[in-house]
């Protein structure tokens, strides 16, 4: 929605007694364009030298290949593998992880099944010898491929196999397969390495008039703003 439609839909909902708080934020993005030679050349000379050197040196471990099912049922198969994948590192610890939540659990799944009856569902695997390192849960929609969630193997962690990834599956965008890619989520310096756009987003938040509702809008616009004015000070 553009900011027009939300300041009707911000106007309607106080009128009605809500309380409202809107707030900006940037998701990165990346339009393919020209040749994916052409492209990596944008990209810092560093970088790029950190992904050839973490590449040769993942090859010494063993075949590195690359897993993304063309089958539905053969990507709905793989899924609990790609959240295991997720599982394995500081999402774990912290709690964050979509395994450590049964109702996230059972969102990507009943998600992952709705993609996959429609052609929308892409995962994406990078394997080394026979261990799945890193993992990308993806939807094709539109032209456009949007990153959901994204998983590795902290075993493998000195070899940047979530970045590894991320550049095949960047180079099948610049084939031809999609005419943009969507980081989604916040800006990040792993995303920002691959010199994408920045999209404007608005986020309403509408809340109820109870208790709990009231203290969460106080927390979030009230207390959170005053407190990074004054870090900020």
């Amino acid at each position: 929605w553009n900011e027009s439609r939300l300041s009707v839909l911000r106007e309607l909902a106080v009128r009605d007694g809500y309380l409202c708080g809107l707030r900006g934020s940037e998701s990165p993005y990346l339009r393919p364009r020209g040749k994916w030679e052409e492209y990596t050349t944008t990209l810092k000379a560093k970088f790029r030298s950190n992904l050839r050197n973490r590449r040769r040196r993942l090859h010494q471990l063993g075949p590195v290949s690359i897993v993304a099912p063309t089958e539905a049922a053969d990507a709905l198969r793989l899924l609990p593998t790609g959240l295991d994948i997720e599982s394995r590192g500081w999402k774990s610890r912290e709690g964050t992880a979509i395994a450590s939540n049964p109702t996230l659990t059972s969102f990507y799944t009943e998600w992952a099944k709705v993609a996959a009856s429609q052609g929308w569902l892409r995962l994406f695997f990078l394997s080394v010898a026979d261990t799945h390192a890193a993992f990308e849960y993806n939807i094709a929609y539109g032209g456009r491929l949007y990153c959901l969630k994204i998983g590795y193997d902290e075993r493998f962690a000195a070899y940047s196999v979530g970045q590894l990834l991320k550049e095949e599956i960047l180079r099948l965008c610049h084939e031809g397969g999609f005419e943009e890619y969507d980081f989604l989520g916040v800006v990040n310096e792993s995303k920002l390495d691959w010199q994408p756009e920045l999209r404007d987003h608005k986020w309403l938040y509408i809340y109820n008039q109870d208790f709990r509702s009231c203290m969460a809008h106080l927390y979030k616009f009230g207390l959170v703003p005053r407190v990074k004015r004054w870090i900020g000070r």
